[in-house]
């Protein structure tokens, strides 16, 4: 298990503390030789601080001394979250400071001893593109020491400290994609197993309802080119948002038909209804512009649900994921329908990667969170207790308890489902019941 967390822009101060040494130091280095050569006014332009913040950032650097790193920084940054930590607090100190990163446009990566000082630099200053500075460096050493697992057999080849607890969707893009590649995953179907780590792996099942998953955007994909009178290989660029635009690798997604197979081009370019909420709110005005912009736009919506061409399309997927046909058929059948052949998949496309995390700067008072309990609980005016909501769930969320429907939070598909609401003979399930007391 490993923990990552944000700095905060507030700093404690300890005396003649044995701290460790920082991860990357020549990386740190070049920055600080950078900052040295700016001038005070390039400095407060550089983070956008005040006059007060400004000079204090301009001295901490030209002062700045590798030597003497008294401060371990778990305990030095001054935030919100960091109030709550106390080095009296951890009696073994030599398991947090293996479990716990924090995540620094300065010094890469911290462990919780590791010495720093007093610093000022955020990811998305008006200077330096530090995503590109740091590249994957800081994924690599955060990932270097993951177990080596054979997927056919599960046996442990390299044993790691990570302690697995099961797998995301990103997880499973990759687990499919390398599948794919490596001929575990053939003709849509497995022999087994793909074992991964601790007890987590996929089965036959779970490799059907991925591959049905993954074929609704390749049909998506063909059934939108279509509309549009385009061939998938005039395609120039992809652009990848949410969080497929932080958190996926672009080739896998590429490999297994997340995105459309042939472009040079992919932008992977993070939280887009994100980054227009902070720009909105920092320039309310800017709302006037974007609808302006709109109304310029001119569309066509597909309804996905109602096209024939889609239909025709996911039958294909279908066939590939519970019947086990080889891809070269689905291709012929294409041609059949008069409908456009996949391509040849870009092996080596140009991908941009614009973000690395979703809130790039924290603020001041860092992030805040809202705990929401796993299981709701809701009663309903006019319910006959038929319970056709909770026999109609698919993915076993809704139970009745104790005079109570109850939810599980984990478990539900939330609007996008909405079957128990759908089929209360009555109309008296109302879904937002659970959420009125958060």
């Amino acid at each position: 298990m490993k923990i990552i967390i944000s700095p905060a822009k507030r700093f404690k101060h300890f005396d003649n503390r044995k701290t460790d040494n920082i991860l990357f130091e020549e990386k740190t280095r070049a920055l600080v030789e950078r900052i040295q050569k700016l001038s005070l006014n390039e400095i407060g332009n550089l983070n956008q601080t005040n006059d007060e913040l400004t000079e204090k950032a301009y001295f901490d650097y030209k002062e700045f001394d590798f030597n003497h790193l008294d401060n371990p920084a778990l305990f030095s940054y001054d935030g919100l979250v960091f109030k709550q930590f106390s080095m009296g607090d951890f009696p073994d100190l030599e398991y947090l400071n293996d479990h716990v990163y924090i995540l620094d446009a300065f010094y890469g990566l911290l462990k919780p001893m590791t010495g720093i000082s007093d610093y000022r630099l955020y990811f998305d200053n008006t200077m330096y593109d530090l995503y590109e500075f740091w590249g994957d460096d800081l994924y690599k050493k955060l990932f270097e020491d993951g177990d080596l697992i054979d997927p056919v057999n599960g046996n442990i080849i390299k044993k790691s400290d990570i302690q697995a607890k099961g797998i995301t969707g990103t997880g499973v893009i990759a687990a499919f994609s390398l599948g794919s590649d490596d001929k575990i995953i053939k003709d849509g179907k497995i022999k087994n197993t793909i074992y991964l780590q601790d007890g987590v792996y996929l089965k036959e099942k779970d490799i059907s309802n991925i591959g049905k998953a993954l074929g609704a955007f390749r049909a998506g994909q063909i059934t939108l080119a279509e509309s549009a009178d385009i061939l998938l290989d005039e395609i120039e660029s992809v652009y990848m948002a949410g969080a497929s635009g932080f958190y996926v690798d672009a080739k896998k997604s590429l490999n297994i038909g997340q995105i459309p197979p042939g472009p040079p081009q992919v932008y992977q370019i993070g939280n887009t209804s994100l980054a227009m909420a902070k720009d909105i709110v920092l320039n309310p005005e800017l709302l006037g512009e974007l609808q302006k912009l709109a109304d310029k736009i001119e569309s066509n919506h597909i309804m996905l649900a109602t096209s024939e061409i889609f239909e025709k399309i996911y039958s294909l997927e279908l066939a590939i994921y519970e019947q086990g046909m080889p891809f070269w058929m689905y291709n012929q059948w294409l041609q059949k329908y008069g409908i456009q052949e996949i391509p040849n998949i870009e092996t080596e496309p140009e991908i941009t990667k614009l973000y690395q995390r979703d809130i790039a700067d924290l603020g001041e008072n860092d992030l805040n969170t809202v705990d929401i309990e796993n299981t709701l609980s809701a009663k309903f005016d006019r319910c006959i207790y038929c319970m056709e909501c909770v026999d109609s769930c698919p993915e076993n969320a809704l139970s009745f308890e104790k005079d109570e429907f109850k939810l599980r939070t984990d478990l539900c598909s939330g609007l996008g489902c909405l079957r128990c609401a759908g089929n209360c003979k009555e109309h008296a399930f109302k879904y937002e019941e659970f959420y009125k007391d958060i």
